[in-house]
């Protein structure tokens, strides 16, 4: 391998090290197109096409547009087993739907709307969801024709306190444990330092 193709490599690893975090807030928008299906959420998903798509720290009071479909993702690990609720406040003309590692747990048909207060019928509420230990995945799915309502979406574990969904929110969590790489700032010095080295060397030659 050359010298540029060794650094390049490298310097990669320090980046991703650099972007490297305990958990992962994504969140992504399409557009509804002509076979869109409400009966299946995750099939009219599959089958539109790519659209935005951000990571996020809070997902709180968040406008994603009218026609649109939307995937809200939380990548996470955890130390021991747990039981979590999520209450989730949305404006979904086309219902939604949640599910947890792969699998759907639930779902709700016909129009959604929270009214931007969480004791409303309109609220998405799930309970009793099991997590194992290790890596998570929740993904909540929900379409909306109009009117581009607001959303957010608020979480607890076990019998705890109901909390806005956010990185610190999750990571502040005794259950919450790193994603299993090296720190950080580890990965960033020895890859500086090996990239240091070879550069001294081919400096000599």
């Amino acid at each position: 391998m050359k010298f540029k193709q060794i650094k390049a490599v490298l310097l990669g690893l320090v980046f991703c090290a650099t972007n490297a975090s305990a958990t992962l807030i994504t969140l992504e928008t399409r557009n509804i197109n002509q076979s869109f299906d409400q009966s299946n959420l995750l099939s009219s998903w599959n089958q539109s096409t790519a659209g935005t798509i951000k990571n996020i720290n809070t997902f709180n009071m968040f406008n994603t547009g009218e026609n649109k479909i939307n995937m809200l993702t939380l990548d996470f690990n955890l130390k021991s087993n747990s039981t979590w609720t999520f209450e989730n406040g949305l404006d979904a003309g086309y219902g939604a739907a949640l599910f947890v590692n792969g699998s759907l747990v639930d779902s709700r048909d016909g129009d959604l709307w929270w009214n931007k207060t969480w004791g409303s019928n309109g609220v998405f509420k799930v309970d009793n969801i099991a997590l194992t230990t290790g890596k998570n995945i929740i993904q909540l799915l929900w379409a909306e024709d109009c009117c581009n309502g607001a959303n957010s979406v608020r979480f607890s574990e076990a019998s705890g306190q109901e909390k806005i969904l956010s990185v610190d929110n999750i990571n502040g969590l005794s259950n919450v444990s790193p994603t299993d790489i090296p720190e950080p700032a580890t990965i960033a010095l020895f890859g500086l330092a090996i990239v240091g080295l070879v550069t001294r060397r081919k400096l000599q030659k």
